[in-house]
């Protein structure tokens, strides 16, 4: 079996094996997959932390044997807490790179030490004390499908890097992250449950964090609040409802 890691900031995850194909989601500084198919130009991988499975380019990962792997998998991870975050990158001869929200800085053999301030990273089990911030911290990024961080971002992604900053592991899309955590009913709902919306066909396919006096916030168009009850998303600016209500789920 082989394995791999991603040593950019922020890499695309592809639905087939082409770059003309759809962005499914993207693969974030530091963190490791399986891989499960390799061609000429492209890998199929599945991902660590989540389980997801899509296509990444042969020139924008670094294979790892399976010592380094098992080795990195049994460290606690630390995940950078601020934007902007430079690193100068071993992998890149030495040029700096900027990395997100997320990225986990455990794989330090690609990193100057130096370089690598104890200020700007914490555990999972420090950050999540500061979900409120976390969360509020990417109101007016922009929505990009399959986006996972403050320059673009989807609603599941929106979901999952919050709740992985705050040491919970959801699944990448919003159909899978609602098999995970216990169903709330609506009037039992609190700040920071999980509100799933759906579409005609009753599918899930929207996501969004609860917040106080019955707010979600969630990607839409960009990461907005907006007003939320039992019917689902009222959206002030269009006088509408955007999304419909599905189910609330807790996770903490």
């Amino acid at each position: 079996m082989n394995y791999g890691i991603c040593p950019l900031s922020v890499v695309p995850l592809r639905k087939e094996a082409s770059d003309a194909s759809e962005m499914v989601s993207q693969l974030i500084y530091g963190e490791l997959f399986e891989i499960i198919e390799k061609q000429p130009k492209w890998t199929y991988i599945q991902l660590h932390n989540d389980g997801y499975k899509a296509w990444i380019c042969n020139k924008q990962y670094k294979l790892l044997t399976v010592e380094e792997y098992q080795n990195l998998i049994s460290l606690v991870p630390h995940y950078i807490e601020k934007p902007h975050f430079l690193v100068r990158s071993k992998f890149l001869k030495q040029v700096s790179i900027e990395l997100p929200l997320s990225a986990n800085i455990m794989m330090s053999s690609f990193l100057e030490d130096d370089l690598i301030s104890q200020d700007s990273f914490k555990s999972a089990s420090q950050l999540s004390r500061t979900i409120k911030s976390v969360t509020l911290d990417f109101l007016g990024v922009p929505y990009l499908w399959g986006g996972k961080t403050r320059f673009g971002i989807d609603c599941s992604g929106f979901t999952q890097v919050v709740f992985l900053l705050c040491g919970f592991h959801l699944y990448r899309d919003a159909s899978q992250q609602v098999t995970q955590g216990e169903e709330i009913p609506y009037t039992a709902m609190k700040p920071y449950d999980l509100a799933f919306f759906q579409n005609d066909e009753k599918k899930v396919t929207h996501v969004g964090i609860v917040l106080e006096d019955s707010k979600v916030i969630h990607a839409s168009g960009s990461v907005r609040i907006d007003q939320l009850d039992s019917r689902g998303i009222y959206n002030q600016d269009t006088a509408s409802y955007s999304h419909y209500f599905h189910s609330i789920r807790r996770y903490f």
